[in-house]
């Protein structure tokens, strides 16, 4: 996204144009490499680790049968 089309970017508000992982130990990580600041209010485009392709290790211990999936990005 350029910033000539992101209002974020328009509006000179702090943001990242990456997406933030939440994983199951409460930590964060971006998807964008340059990134340095996980703090949810920098990321509009958030998921939790267990909707990533392939999902996540940490989330192994969230999903058992007969169980519902805990969000993790809210």
């Amino acid at each position: 996204m350029s910033q000539a089309t992101c209002s974020l970017c328009a509006s000179a508000l702090d943001h990242c144009h990456g997406t933030l992982i939440a994983h199951a130990d409460g930590s964060a990580e971006c998807t964008d490499w340059a990134c340095a600041d996980t703090d949810r209010l920098r990321h509009p485009y958030r998921a939790d680790c267990s909707d990533v392709a392939g999902g996540c290790e940490c989330a192994q211990d969230l999903v058992r049968p007969g169980t519902a999936r805990r969000p993790l990005a809210g």
